[in-house]
């Protein structure tokens, strides 16, 4: 066998130290709890390479949005929310997800750490304060291993508290 040929059927993450962006799949993975049968809703920007790398991992029911409409006829077990211009738009979005999350399905959001010249990127206090609103029951905050966290939040199979139907 070639070592062209071997690099080529080798996975990503092992060809000399992990890439970043095989480092940032198993954060969200590993943050949101995803198995490969679950169904996984990313929203927001995120390289081709996250996307292979879910697929090499044996995650084959992936949706991408890289705007900021949901799905209207699908739901999902984990929702990664990574790119969010302001706190606003952050706001309407976790508040359309009541009609796409499965009962049980965790949320994970990126949010950067403060700026302080820029008033709209969401902080975690923010972020954290808009799970409780919708609904969430916030659990973990992990550092996503560059520039910000990842929080994320559990929908509860019961709700006391139902989240909007409306995005």
């Amino acid at each position: 066998m070639s070592s062209v040929s071997h690099l080529l059927q080798a996975p990503l993450a092992t060809r000399k130290g992990r890439s970043p962006s095989a480092t940032f799949t198993e954060r969200l993975i590993r943050q949101s709890k995803a198995q490969p049968e679950d169904r996984i809703l990313i929203v927001g920007l995120c390289k081709a390479e996250v996307l292979l790398d879910l697929y090499r991992r044996g995650f084959h029911h992936v949706c991408h949005e890289t705007g900021h409409r949901l799905p209207v006829h699908d739901d999902f077990d984990v929702v990664w929310l990574l790119h969010h211009e302001s706190m606003g738009a952050l706001k309407r979005m976790m508040s359309g997800l009541g009609r796409i999350l499965r009962p049980g399905a965790m949320v994970v959001v990126l949010a950067r750490h403060p700026d302080p010249s820029d008033m709209e990127t969401p902080r975690v206090a923010e972020v954290r304060r808009q799970f409780m609103d919708c609904g969430f029951l916030p659990l973990t905050q992990v550092s996503d291993g560059a520039s910000g966290y990842l929080l994320s939040a559990h929908r509860p199979p019961v709700m006391s508290i139902p989240l909007s139907a409306t995005a």
